[in-house]
């Protein structure tokens, strides 16, 4: 079965849909941002679209085996290899530690719900002290401004912290040739932006405007 268990709900991996405990579907961050018109693949070739998925799945499956320690390198393919050599190189020189992968569930926020999934919780060496990290890795060629909204999303979404501690947020952009660009975010703002984005995704639902299913 596809349908797993989440904190806050279920997942349909086979779907990509996330349900509440009652059985009410979810938007998730990725499909919030989509909605509103933040992110929008149309003009990318379906194929292109299909070979850049299977890079991804392939980079971000042999990195969480390395944080684990179990990752073979022979077994890594071959049009993937430059990504995870990239993300390797940056977890060694920053010193990061993943403590989690693939952190999943529904989260709730001033009573709205949204379904998330991040790559790594962990910690690192930043501006000179140890830091708790949530890290997201993309292998794509061109940065998005929605990237400070989707990571505060799931800074909201994570573990609270202790008192006067915050998660610096960073997505890694890792390329074929094995080089990387990292970006760290640590506005507040964003934070304080995310429901407001999400309350406007959901009353956009609401009024009908769109569905879900087409922002999936």
């Amino acid at each position: 079965m596809s349908k797993v268990a989440i904190p806050g709900g279920f997942f349909d991996s086979d779907n990509h849909v996330y349900t509440d405990e009652k059985g009410m579907r979810i938007a998730s961050v990725t499909q919030t941002l989509a909605g509103l018109g933040m992110v929008n693949y149309d003009r990318v070739r379906e194929e292109v679209l299909e070979r850049k998925s299977a890079i991804g799945v392939a980079t971000h499956a042999a990195i969480q085996y390395l944080c684990e320690g179990t990752l073979d390198w022979d077994s890594v393919a071959e049009e993937a290899m430059g990504y995870v050599v990239a993300g390797e190189t940056w977890m060694r020189e920053q010193k990061f530690t993943s403590l989690s992968q693939e952190g999943q569930g529904i989260a709730e926020i001033s009573g709205m719900k949204f379904g998330f999934q991040y790559d790594h919780l962990g910690e690192m060496d930043y501006k000179g002290r140890r830091r708790k990290v949530i890290l997201d890795l993309k292998t794509c060629v061109a940065a998005s401004p929605t990237w400070r909204l989707q990571t505060a999303a799931y800074a909201l979404a994570a573990p609270r912290l202790p008192p006067g501690e915050r998660y610096l947020r960073v997505i890694l952009q890792l390329k074929a040739d094995g080089s990387f660009r990292p970006h760290y975010f640590e506005d507040r703002s964003d934070e304080q932006a995310w429901p407001h984005v999400l309350f406007t995704y959901i009353l956009g639902l609401n009024m009908g405007l769109y569905t879900l299913e087409a922002a999936a």
